[in-house]
């Protein structure tokens, strides 16, 4: 059930700053009925207990929200409202909502309690992480998202690390959704390394905003760092609105092409080139096929493991016998084909060796019978002409300055052209490529200042969903 307070507002306003900054939750208080045995943790929007509940074996999480996110009586009304479409929502990914209500001017969510850690946890443990595991936890985060979209129609709103907890046997469980988040309307709440650049500018944001944050959870734990950071939330923020993560396979040469295909369309700024919902993410993760070296006494042999993405069940022995025996046929007609290929390649060989000679014998009379005939013919004055070969890198740049002379007013399109040219030609090799650099620098730069004061004067602009915070 949902309890409230119908105390006086003025006392109960007071009255939670008050035991809030006053009163030491210790082991064996009582706060709304349920006994405080020790704390969990503590954050930016309240704290964490552990609470026996009358009537339950099983302990609880008890989390107590800061006064200042709910400072009288209207935004603790919101909260219950909010808190309420998120219970009675179960899945096996998911930390249940259990109670929700207010005592003396607090606020408080009662949750099921989840022993372990946190992938943040995991992350700072510094250990090589198994990649199977991490497909396996993006797709046991999907899971529940898709579940929470579908049956609530509602989003996590805040998914990171520090909320993606792990129980004993390593399944992976979402806790602390946004359910109770921008109570006053007047500010953008999330994570700044995390949040959606669609938030960030007020715009309609739904699932889709999740799965860019799930993304960067992916980036994080494949490369083992973010993808955007900076020394003040400004510049995070920045960067989420109008910066490109580092290719993955930069910091982590190791990763598959797949997964970080996966990545990059997550970390997507339109939202419209994301995955649009999580049951699509969940098929491509699935689709994931990937090596793990297994020895026995007598050989080293490959076996390919494919992700199943609603359990840790083992893989079938006769999947792996099947697979091992159709790579050995395929080992076999491989170098059947190099066989055959190389006699191929002897027999021409053979006939370069024997019938190039006359042929460039041959060729030599009619270039020497050329020459004669061209030094007797009369000479006429003419300017020498020098060809120069054209990369396909200087092709491109004047390609680039041809369509800016022919549209000189759509900087957005030019922009997205230069953008386009930097992913694909990081670096000049010569010369020549260097100067078509520098005149493309000439173009691209005033441009790139210009896009740049826009994105700030859109940051600092009042949104629809308000000021940001941290």
């Amino acid at each position: 059930m949902i309890m409230d307070s119908h105390a006086d507002n003025k006392s109960e306003n007071a009255e939670g700053p008050r035991l809030w900054n006053s009163v030491r939750f210790s082991r064996g208080m009582t706060f709304a009925g349920f006994r405080i045995e020790r704390e969990l943790g503590a954050g930016g929007t309240g704290k964490v207990f552990l609470v026996h509940v009358p009537g339950r074996e099983e302990r609880c999480a008890l989390k107590l929200i800061s006064p200042e996110l709910t400072p009288n009586q209207n935004t603790r009304t919101l909260f219950l409202k909010s808190v309420r479409r998120f219970m009675g929502f179960r899945h096996p990914n998911f930390i249940t909502v259990i109670d929700a209500g207010c005592s003396d001017g607090i606020c408080y969510i009662l949750m099921d309690y989840l022993p372990g850690k946190s992938l943040r946890d995991v992350l700072q443990e510094k250990s090589e992480l198994d990649f199977g595991q991490i497909i396996q936890w993006m797709t046991e985060a999907a899971s529940a998202m898709d579940a929470l979209w579908h049956e609530k129609g509602l989003i996590h709103g805040d998914i990171k690390p520090d909320n993606m907890l792990l129980d004993s046997s390593r399944h992976l469980h979402l806790a602390d959704a946004a359910m109770f988040r921008n109570l006053s309307g007047d500010e953008i709440m999330g994570t700044p390394q995390f949040i959606a650049p669609e938030r960030l500018l007020g715009k309609t944001h739904d699932i889709r905003s999740d799965l860019y944050s799930l993304g960067i959870t992916f980036y994080q734990l494949t490369v083992r760092r973010l993808p955007f950071t900076g020394s003040s939330t400004r510049e995070v923020l920045e960067q989420q609105i109008q910066s490109e993560p580092v290719v993955p396979r930069f910091a982590n040469p190791d990763i598959l092409p797949e997964a970080e295909a996966i990545i990059l369309k997550l970390m997507s700024k339109d939202p419209a080139r994301r995955f649009q919902t999580p049951e699509e993410l969940k098929r491509e993760l699935q689709k994931i096929r990937f090596p793990e070296k297994k020895r026995d006494s007598s050989r080293e042999a490959t076996v390919f493991y494919v992700m199943n993405a609603e359990s840790e069940q083992a893989r079938e022995v006769e999947l792996m016998r099947s697979e091992y025996e159709s790579g050995n046929r395929r080992r076999f007609f491989g170098i059947i084909l190099g066989l055959i290929i190389l006699m191929a390649l002897a027999v021409a060989g053979i006939f370069w060796i024997i019938f190039l000679p006359v042929q460039s014998d041959i060729d030599f009379e009619k270039r020497l019978a050329e020459l004669r005939r061209s030094r007797s013919a009369p000479r006429e004055s003419h300017t020498d002409v020098t060809v120069v070969r054209k990369s396909p890198y200087t092709m491109q740049v004047e390609r680039i300055l041809e369509e800016t002379s022919r549209h000189p007013t759509e900087t957005t399109r030019i922009l997205d052209s230069c953008d386009r040219f930097f992913r694909k030609y990081p670096y000049p090799e010569t010369p020549v490529e260097e100067k078509s650099l520098e005149q493309l620098l000439n173009l691209f730069t005033p441009l790139d200042e210009i896009r740049c004061e826009n994105a700030r004067a859109a940051l600092k602009q009042p949104s629809k969903g308000g000021k940001n915070k941290q």
